[in-house]
């Protein structure tokens, strides 16, 4: 389970990072960056935009070119809750 830990951890860090590229914390307006950041910050595993890497890696796509979409599932349900 540790190894699984592991690659969920490693993606969610890469995720993070892209949805900062996406939505800036001191972004303006600030009325709008500011609830979105605290949907995001909540934590959470990062499993969906997880699972969208790891069947990227299954057909033999590159992550770095998924991780656009992976950031983009987890807006999306974020902004959905």
């Amino acid at each position: 389970m540790s190894e699984l830990n592991s690659v969920l951890e490693k993606y969610a860090a890469m995720v993070n990072r892209q949805i900062e590229e996406y939505i800036p914390r001191t972004g303006q307006p600030v009325t709008l960056h500011q609830p979105m950041w605290e949907l995001l910050d909540r934590g959470g595993k990062r499993f969906r935009p997880a699972l969208t890497l790891l069947f990227c890696k299954a057909v033999g796509g590159q992550k770095r070119r998924a991780l656009p979409a992976a950031a983009a599932v987890e807006i999306l349900h974020n902004m959905t809750l």
